[in-house]
Formats: structure tokens, C-alpha cells, sequence
């Protein structure tokens, strides 16, 4: 059983990755910004660092650390497939920066990102997120948005139970995504 559930999933996160690789935002973006996903229940980003990474794309990725006695998120440029391969696993399996691999890389806050590949655990067709309950993500857009600077066009990618037909709760504080990948190959755009 588990065995079939995962030969799923692997299948969801193809089409999704396909699918995700021919949008224009896509193509025509310079610097993404990409969560690293969970060992099983999200699709896989792992075809979308690759794929970005060959193509000559600036590749951001989350690294959670303290900043003045509160937890955040930075986006920390990631050099290579290599060193994408050997990142280490953090609680939750999710390959994870260390804070000795932090000093020099570049921040995609202050460089600026075209794309952000976002998680959640649940999205609506309002395009309303529900994250892991941290506030990462919606807080990271709301420094960015500080900066002055055209937003990143916000993808997320859902498999097909995570697109709930009820709408999600959200606060002020809580951003819409622009685009919602769906692992049966589906695509919901905030813009139509």
C-alpha cells in the first residue's frame, strides 16, 4: 500500500513539474526561490532545482534562523546540484542549510527574486494559503514587500486533496498566491 501511494506521488510531482517548468513566469525568471520539500505528503521540488539550476537560474532556498529572539526565514543562494545533494535532512527530512554554510551567500531579500515556489499544507480557489502555522513565508513577503521592489510572482504546488473546495481562513497578514499548480496537471491564475 505504501508502495502504491508513493509511485503516486512520484507520478503527481511529475506532472506538476512539467507543468510548472512551461509557465512562462517560469522560463522568463532569472532568480526562484524554491521550498525543499518534505520526504512524502507535498510534491517533490527536486525536478524544479535541477531544472533551474541547469538552466542558469539563481536558486534560493529557506533557511530558518533567530533574528532578535524571533525565528524567520532568508532565501540563501544554493551553488549547485551538488551541494543541493548534500544537505543535511533537518527533523522533519527536509534538506536543510546549516548555519555554518550561511556566511557569504547571497540573500534573495536583498538580491531580489523573480519566482517563489511556495508550500502549504491546504489551498482554495481564492488562491488563500494555509502554511505549517509558522507565518515563514507570509512574513518573509511582507519584508520583502518592505523593500520597495515588484513582488515575485508566488506559485504553489498542490496535490489535488490539498485544493480544497471550502475556503481557507486567513488574517490580514496572510498573502494570496498568484498561481496554483495541481499534481493531476491542473492550473488555477489568480490574473483570469
Amino acid at each position: 500500500m505504501a508502495l502504491q501511494s508513493a509511485k503516486r506521488e512520484l507520478r503527481k510531482t511529475r506532472t506538476a513539474t512539467t507543468k510548472f517548468l512551461s509557465l512562462a513566469e517560469y522560463q522568463n525568471a532569472n532568480s526562484i526561490a524554491v521550498y525543499l520539500s518534505m520526504p512524502t505528503g507535498e510534491l517533490s521540488t527536486t525536478g524544479i532545482v535541477r531544472d533551474a539550476l541547469q538552466s542558469g537560474k539563481q536558486v534560493y532556498i529557506p533557511y530558518i534562523h533567530t533574528q532578535d529572539k524571533t525565528s524567520v526565514m532568508d532565501m540563501f543562494a544554493l551553488g549547485s546540484m551538488a551541494e543541493f545533494e548534500s544537505l543535511q535532512p533537518d527533523k522533519w527530512g527536509i534538506p536543510s542549510l546549516q548555519a555554518t554554510q550561511i556566511e557569504g551567500r547571497q540573500n534573495g531579500l536583498t538580491q531580489g527574486l523573480d519566482l517563489i515556489v511556495m508550500p502549504g499544507m491546504a489551498f482554495d480557489h481564492g488562491f488563500r494559503r494555509l502554511g505549517h502555522g509558522k507565518g515563514y513565508y507570509d512574513h518573509f513577503l511582507t519584508r520583502y514587500s518592505n523593500l520597495a521592489r515588484k513582488m515575485p510572482f508566488l506559485v504553489a504546488l498542490s496535490l489535488q486533496d490539498q485544493l480544497l473546495s471550502e475556503d481557507i481562513p486567513v488574517v490580514e497578514h496572510d498573502w494570496l498566491i498568484d498561481a496554483i499548480v495541481v499534481g493531476d496537471g491542473g492550473y488555477l491564475d489568480r490574473r483570469v
